[in-house]
């Protein structure tokens, strides 16, 4: 017999493993503060890449100005300059970081939590029909031994 309400739970199921299921199922596997503190990490990692590129790369573009009276002094200085800006990008993307990665893992626990409600719901389904089954099988058998 079908059950359309166990037929759509499947399917909303099904949908959401084929989906998004997989990485928010993978998300929510990991402590909060872990999860947060390696995307942090690695974040940060491609942000000094990035920063480095850029600062080569103007450099490239700027060098005959750049070596117009470089000084030991002038080059200390645009090092400071460059270290305190490499600082402030560091610190304000790793907060937009955090704030981002902690509410994806937020929603990625919560629909992992709907996801694992679903399954309960449809195991008592599944024990409700057995049990019904089993139940009708008996009044059969009853039935069977008093004719």
């Amino acid at each position: 017999m079908l059950n359309e309400d166990r037929i759509r739970l499947m399917t909303d199921m099904a949908v959401f493993e084929s989906e998004e299921g997989k990485e928010k199922l993978k998300i929510a596997g990991y402590f909060k503060m872990d999860y947060i503190g390696f995307k942090m990490l690695s974040n940060f990692i491609w942000v000094v890449i990035g920063y480095c590129l850029l600062l080569m790369l103007y450099g490239i573009v700027n060098f005959n100005e750049l070596l117009d009276g470089l000084t030991v002094d002038k080059l200390i200085h645009l090092g400071k300059v460059a270290a305190i800006l490499l600082l402030i990008l560091v610190v304000v993307y790793g907060i937009i970081i955090a704030v981002v990665f902690s509410i994806k893992h937020k929603r990625a626990v919560n629909d992992v939590r709907e996801y694992y409600a679903k399954l309960r719901r449809l195991d008592r389904m599944y024990r409700q029909e057995n049990k019904d089954m089993s139940l009708s099988r008996t009044l059969v058998d009853w039935e069977d031994t008093e004719r």
